[in-house]
């Protein structure tokens, strides 16, 4: 059971405690913009008026976030701060970018706002002061949420579904990937069985879609999770899941999508020809060869995107790490990186502050999910999956924060009595 705060110690706090349990549950709306976005993208494909509605989708919550905190600013409680080192590298690198050297469809004002905005929803939403019941009510928000991504997914994929040709949700899964980091981490803290199951047929989900990265990293949400979990018990997940990894790695579909020629073993995989990469080594290869040119400061936003189009007809390497390290050299992937583990630092320690299940829920799940988001940047483009991704996981950490001001507020005013 949730616990709830106090209801006696002096008149002012009491005023303030009725304030944070009264009946208003509403959940911000730039929480409702967020999740009705992701599934605008998740389920729908073309153009509104002229515009992609996977680029809409993106630009709408981030515009709606830009002008929260404007007019919230004095209420900002997510630690932005931290990430301020790669702000502004991003910001010079816009500044000193020589545009006549990319390629006509590179747009490094579009890659930098994107990869940006989910840090703005994050300082945006953790204006908000959330009571626990509307955390509660985000929970089965959330729950729900989940019911429809899944449906959206089984609804467009119907024709293929359980077929080898069942592809192409890559953006999908990071937000399906998202979902089990959460739900994982509610498991452990509340031990409710639906929460499992829900977990249960979301990972399905990568397995089913043949992602093959999400696969693997969806089963490790219960390993790395950062919930309170006994040695015994992690060692536990760690063996189901390797069992779990082990049998989806002998199914006819992901052998098919594994090894040209439909059958191989685990020591086949990035160590033989016949292991498939869908074009992605020799991409690799290029880009890392030409990244020594600019070790230390690199070649500038859209560089990467740019030298990729001259020889395949897309602009993502699908490796966000070798993508951030062509662009901005060793000194940007190592800014990246400390803004990353400082952020999972400073969440991890605020929520062993929060005497509330729900916020702790809140801040384990958005830390948590950084180890997952880590790990398919070595594969795919999931820092500009701000709409399936981004979005929702700083959500997670701005509500958090948000709500940890709150019993802050209340221990001051308890305090002052």
């Amino acid at each position: 059971m949730m616990q709830k705060y106090p209801i006696s110690f002096s008149s002012a706090g009491t005023q303030l405690n009725r304030f944070i349990n009264s009946k208003r549950t509403k959940l911000p709306m730039l929480v409702w913009c967020v999740l009705f976005f992701i599934l605008l993208a998740s389920g729908a494909s073309g153009q509104i008026f002229g515009f992609n509605i996977s680029g809409i989708s993106w630009i709408v919550p981030l515009l709606f976030s830009v002008y929260v905190i404007a007019t919230r600013l004095s209420l900002v409680t997510f630690p932005w701060k931290l990430w301020l080192p790669w702000v502004l590298l991003l910001i010079i690198h816009m500044l000193t970018l020589d545009y006549a050297l990319l390629d006509f469809r590179v747009s490094p004002l579009q890659r930098t706002t994107q990869v940006l905005s989910p840090l703005a929803i994050g300082v945006a939403v953790s204006t908000y002061r959330p009571s626990q019941a509307m955390l509660e009510k985000f929970f089965s928000v959330l729950q729900l949420f989940a019911y429809l991504v899944i449906g959206l997914i089984a609804f467009t994929g119907r024709n293929m579904f359980l077929t080898p040709d069942f592809s192409g949700f890559a953006a999908q899964n990071m937000t399906v990937l998202l979902l089990c980091v959460f739900f994982a981490n509610r498991y452990l803290l509340f031990r409710e069985m639906r929460d499992l199951q829900l977990w249960f047929v979301l990972a399905c989900i990568p397995v089913i879609s043949v992602t093959r990265m999400v696969i693997a990293v969806t089963l490790l949400t219960f390993p790395l999770a950062f919930s309170p979990m006994s040695i015994t018990r992690r060692l536990v997940f760690i063996l189901l899941m390797m069992v779990a990894g082990l049998g989806i790695f002998q199914l006819p579909i992901v052998q098919e999508k594994m090894f040209f020629s439909g059958h191989g073993e685990l020591s086949d995989i990035g160590h033989s020809d016949d292991f498939a990469t869908s074009g992605r080594s020799a991409i690799w290869e290029v880009l890392y060869e030409e990244a020594q040119k600019e070790l230390l400061t690199g070649h500038g936003t859209g560089a990467a995107e740019t030298i990729t189009y001259s020889f395949t007809p897309v602009g993502y390497p699908h490796n966000d790490w070798l993508l951030t390290f062509y662009d901005y050299g060793i000194l940007g992937v190592v800014i990246y990186v400390l803004c990353l583990i400082l952020t999972i630092w400073h969440g991890f320690r605020a929520q062993i502050a929060s005497h509330h299940m729900a916020t702790r829920l809140l801040m384990l799940a958005g830390v948590s999910a950084f180890i997952p988001f880590m790990i398919v940047m070595y594969t795919d483009n999931i820092m500009v999956y701000a709409s399936f991704f981004g979005m929702l996981h700083y959500t997670f950490l701005g509500l958090g924060y948000g709500a940890l001001k709150v019993e802050q507020d209340v221990k001051r005013v308890r305090m002052d009595s």
